[in-house]
């Protein structure tokens, strides 16, 4: 553990997520406070597990939608560094996911941009974003086969 690292809180987005949740753990198991955002605190299913990370107080769960920028202005509050894990991906299987990622990206960038104590900000995204097939022994990865035209939303989303 590293007490350097008790005063600092990282804002992890879309915690309850799979990734996200495996973010939260590692940063609580390393002396970080985390701030995680949520689509609901009343969403027991999804938020109960990631409230069992809970370890001496340093975890804090907030809600936060991607498509209403004025709520990342407090989640990103006095957070010095943002994993941006949170995703449409599963709400909405069509063509308005890519939107709400695009849109959510940016509202969570806006609010970053504006909060002096960031200093940095991780997106995350897929290797879907670079090959739309997984890479097997029939379909090898090659930068050449990256995908010229995308149009499986997840690969869109995963490149937003």
């Amino acid at each position: 553990m590293d007490s350097a690292n008790n005063d600092t809180l990282v804002l992890v987005t879309g915690a309850s997520g799979y990734i996200a949740s495996h973010c939260v753990r590692l940063l609580l198991n390393y002396d970080y406070r985390v701030r995680g955002t949520v689509r609901s605190l009343k969403n027991e299913k999804k938020v109960t597990p990631i409230r069992r990370l809970q370890q001496d107080g340093r975890l804090e769960l907030v809600e936060a939608d991607l498509m209403n920028g004025e709520c990342w202005k407090s989640a990103v509050s006095g957070c010095k560094y943002i994993l941006h894990v949170a995703s449409p991906f599963m709400i909405v299987p069509d063509a308005s996911c890519v939107d709400i990622a695009v849109t959510g990206t940016l509202n969570v960038l806006r609010a970053a941009s504006k909060e002096y104590s960031v200093k940095k900000v991780v997106l995350t995204s897929s290797c879907t974003a670079v090959n739309g097939k997984f890479s097997s022994p029939e379909y090898p990865f090659q930068c050449s086969n990256i995908i010229p035209q995308l149009t499986y939303f997840y690969l869109l989303l995963s490149i937003s």
